[in-house]
């Protein structure tokens, strides 16, 4: 799912990167777009930002200092859904990834961590990440790229990755 959400493969197919190219203001409550009203917001459904979202947050994994950024304002003043629903993973996304093995009588959490320069976030910086450093190099489409978070993905992010690798 992570390397298939960019729509790198076949940009022709549904994917975020093409959401985020035909609504780029995806997150604004009730942003310019069409002449429609669809209840909650003018323009786009709230669902756009309901799938949205969870993309930003589960599988690009983007930290919630990012996601704060796409936390505007609701669409509905009061009890929006997808809201609630965005500021929780915004706030669980400060926290760690931890998971639970529920069929064990003994409970454990063991805390999973990565290192910036594992872009691909599979455990070890090898080929893969390279591969998507290069596939971002100086248009981050994927901020997971940007290893040193200066806005632009080069030859500093490259040697972070060369530091780290096969670790």
């Amino acid at each position: 799912l992570k390397d298939n959400v960019l729509g790198t493969t076949n940009p022709s197919t549904y994917s975020l990167s093409r959401a985020q190219y035909l609504f780029n203001l995806w997150y604004v409550p009730q942003a310019p777009y069409y002449t429609t009203y669809h209840g909650e917001d003018s323009g786009l459904p709230p669902d756009t930002e309901a799938m949205i979202f969870p993309l930003k947050n589960w599988v690009q994994k983007e930290p919630a200092v990012q996601l704060r950024k796409y936390l505007d304002a609701p669409d509905a003043l009061v009890g929006d859904y997808y809201y609630m629903q965005n500021l929780t993973r915004t706030i669980e996304a400060s926290g760690t990834e931890c998971w639970e093995d529920i069929l064990t009588p003994a409970q454990k959490c063991t805390s999973v961590t990565y290192l910036a320069s594992d872009i691909n976030q599979d455990g070890k910086v090898d080929l893969a990440d390279i591969n998507l450093l290069f596939d971002n190099w100086n248009t981050p489409r994927d901020r997971r790229a940007d290893i040193n978070g200066d806005g632009i993905v080069n030859g500093v992010d490259f040697a972070l990755v060369i530091k780290d690798w096969g670790t």
